[in-house]
Formats: C-alpha cells, sequence, structure tokens
C-alpha cells in the first residue's frame, strides 16, 4: 500500500491520471481496428552513423498486444556484434513518508478515491454522459457496483484499466526482456542513464486527508473522456499493430496527435485552494518542488541519454539502443538532436 501511497502523491504533483491520446473527431477512422497476434516482425531499425562507427535505434511502444511473439533475432545478431546497449533511461521515483504515516494514510486513500457522502456517478454526472458510461462500464467492466461509488477520475481510470485487460493489452516490455538476455548472454555492456528521485515528505497522512475531503470538478474532463474513450482505444490497438508489422508510415501518422488534457491537474488545483493560507502554500510548495525536481532530472536523464550515444559513435564500431516512439518520430526526440547535431540517420522503410 505503500507503494500506491507514492504512486498517488507523485500522480497528484505532475497531474499523471489518465491522457486521451486524442478527441473522438481526430480518431473515428480507427474504431474498427482489430488487435495483431501471432507470430510479427516488429518495426525496423533507425541507423545513426559516424564514419564507419554506427549506432542501431530500435523503437518501442508503450503498450503492445499480449498475444504477439516478436521475431528478434535481427535483433540478437545486432547485439551480439556490438560494444554496448545503451536503454532508454527513467526518472526512478520514490518517495520516504515513515512505516507509520503509510499506515495511517491507508483508510484516507481508500476514501479520497470515493464520492464524498456516500453519492455515486449517476449523482454527479449529468443524465447523458451518465447513460454513455454506463455502455462502457457494461462492455468493459461488468455488473461491479463498486466503481459506481468512486470519483469520476478514478472511476476513467478502472474504465480504463478493465478495457486494456479485456483486450489483451498489456503494458509489460517485449523489448527490453529479449535486448537484456542478449546483451548478458554475449557480454554487451548496458549503459543505463537512469536518476533516481527520491522525496521525504512530512504528514503524508494530512496531505491525502484534505485530499479525500475535497469536492472535485472532475466532471468536465470525465465528459470529455468519455466521449473520446473508444475513439482511444482504437488508436491504441492501431499503434499496437502498426509497431507489429513494421508499419512505419502508420506509426508516424499515429504519433502526431496531440494530448489532451490530463484529469490529475483538477485533484492539483482543488488541493491549491483547500486548507488554510498555511496548508495553501505548503501543498503548493510541496507540489512545485516535486515537479520541478521531476522535470529536471528527466532532461538530466535525456542529456546522459545523448552524451552516452555520442560517445559510442566515437569509440563503438557497433552499437545497440531502443527508445520510444516518439522519440525517434518527433522534430523534438533525441533522433531529431543527432540528426541536427551532424550525425547520418537513416529511417526504417515499412516491412523492412
Amino acid at each position: 500500500m505503500n507503494g500506491i501511497l507514492r504512486t498517488l502523491l507523485f500522480s497528484m504533483a505532475l497531474g499523471i491520471v489518465y491522457v486521451p491520446l486524442c478527441t473522438a473527431e481526430e480518431s473515428a477512422a480507427t474504431l474498427d481496428a482489430v488487435l495483431v497476434n501471432g507470430e510479427v516482425p516488429g518495426p525496423g531499425l533507425w541507423k545513426v552513423t559516424k564514419d564507419d562507427h554506427v549506432l542501431w535505434i530500435m523503437g518501442t511502444e508503450r503498450m503492445l498486444p499480449k498475444k504477439i511473439q516478436w521475431r528478434s533475432a535481427k535483433v540478437e545478431a545486432l547485439i551480439a556484434q556490438s560494444q554496448e546497449v545503451i536503454v532508454p533511461g527513467e526518472v526512478k521515483r520514490d518517495t520516504d513518508i515513515g512505516f507509520i504515516e503509510g499506515a495511517k494514510s491507508i483508510p484516507k486513500i481508500l476514501k479520497m478515491q470515493k464520492n464524498p457522502n456516500d453519492t455515486t456517478l449517476r449523482d454527479v454526472l449529468d443524465f447523458p454522459t451518465y447513460q454513455k458510461w454506463a455502455v462502457l462500464k457494461a462492455k468493459y467492466i461488468g455488473r461491479g457496483q463498486f466503481v459506481e461509488g468512486l470519483r469520476p477520475l478514478y472511476a476513467l481510470e478502472k474504465l480504463r484499466d478493465e478495457a486494456y485487460e479485456k483486450l489483451d493489452l498489456t503494458t509489460e516490455s517485449v523489448v527490453w526482456p529479449v535486448i537484456r538476455k542478449a546483451a548478458r548472454k554475449h557480454h554487451v555492456k548496458i549503459a543505463d542513464p537512469s536518476i533516481k528521485v527520491e522525496f521525504k515528505i512530512e504528514h503524508a497522512s494530512k496531505i491525502i486527508g484534505k485530499a479525500a475531503e475535497l469536492q472535485l470538478d472532475d466532471r468536465d474532463c470525465f465528459r470529455t473522456s468519455i466521449d473520446a474513450f473508444e475513439a482511444d482505444i482504437a488508436r491504441r490497438i492501431a499503434r499496437s499493430n502498426a509497431w507489429s508489422v513494421g508499419d512505419m508510415a502508420e506509426l508516424a501518422k499515429l504519433s502526431s496527435t496531440r494530448p489532451a488534457q490530463s484529469c490529475g491537474q483538477v485533484l492539483i488545483q482543488a488541493m491549491l485552494q483547500a486548507g488554510d493560507e498555511g496548508d495553501k502554500v505548503s501543498t503548493a510548495t510541496l507540489i512545485e518542488r516535486m515537479r520541478a525536481n521531476v522535470e529536471q532530472t528527466e532532461a538530466e536523464v535525456r542529456q546522459r541519454w545523448l552524451t552516452a550515444a555520442k560517445n559510442a559513435l566515437e569509440h563503438n564500431e557497433s552499437t545497440f539502443a531502443f527508445l520510444p516512439m516518439y522519440e525517434l518520430l518527433g522534430a523534438q526526440g533525441r533522433l531529431a538532436v543527432l540528426k541536427a547535431d551532424g550525425y547520418v540517420v537513416e529511417a526504417p522503410q515499412t516491412n523492412e
């Protein structure tokens, strides 16, 4: 349960609860997507070169079909020939809240996820939105009534998780276990630019308790997300399929969608207005400190990766790396930085 609390505190600070990939209008054409399964080739590899040194980069997707088997022989052979593997790196977030504070927070976490005063979604949502919710709930969750007592933003999170489970989509990495095993087998160095961020948070139970008492106006965000829910699901399936079969043109098209508002921002704004002036200042300071630290550290991880990639291209005959697809396709991604710095970049073709 302490893990849930740590995640919750970082989510509140960073506004991370649920971000639809697109609006319903933007992705209506993808509603007939069917999930790929079986053996798949995966995407082709980007080739970055300097003189006679090469860096191979594979693009990854956060969510993929559970029932695919990735044909990884080419990647394993490239790793065997390489002197180094560079992983994307991440900010590893952790908080020190103390055992007693964690125990005191458990009932407050459960309370915070529920609508105040025993109200239900039927009570707090307008009728058209509730009807749309009811249809999606029946489709992906079933008849269980416990979810009806959740605040809209947590009900949305539950709906999303159940939909992914029912559709056999997973966030478990298909790529990393294979790469790690191949690197260890061939004694290839693994460079990891990850950084751990630690926070000591005083009075965590008080923060959670205050959040549990808040009246959140998360209905507008819920309404927007529900309207786009199935279009969002279909687009995730389309991206998963494009990755699986190596359709680079489709991946580029689907990766260009702008993100929508996160419902977590509603919780942050409410917390910033709750309590007396001392509470407001304390909460604002904590949230800003956590957000600024994580943003700074994420930028440092990115720079560490770029430094590792450039050093590899300077000293290694062959290096293998993998990055999220948006880092390879985006105009501000890490691949774009390498290209701007004068490295030769060759993009893969569909079904390479």
